[in-house]
């Protein structure tokens, strides 16, 4: 029993270290550093929550529909020159 008990005191100290912590850190803001919660890719591409963090996989999902790459045809070969080697075209939003 007294086995149970010290692990039982141990679980219920570490119960109070992260209370501790999470109640001294306060929630970040766009001036000041502080905890975040993570958004979604849904979240990101639909923009439901302003309050969470987007992850790279997020703003990939979120621009994703915007950009479309040229194929290697004539095309791509029209479109690429100095200032875009790669002929990457990016849609007019509402296109």
């Amino acid at each position: 029993m007294a086995l149970i008990a010290r692990i039982q005191a141990a679980f219920a100290a570490v119960a109070d270290d992260i209370k501790t912590v999470t109640q001294r850190t306060a929630p970040a803001t766009a001036t000041a550093a502080g905890i975040v919660e993570l958004a979604t890719s849904d979240e990101v591409v639909t923009g439901t929550d302003a309050t969470k963090a987007a992850t790279p996989a997020g703003v990939s999902a979120a621009i994703a529909p915007l950009v479309i790459h040229v194929e290697t045809t004539e095309a791509a070969a029209q479109a690429a020159s100095a200032d875009n080697p790669d002929g990457w075209y990016a849609a007019p939003i509402g296109s």
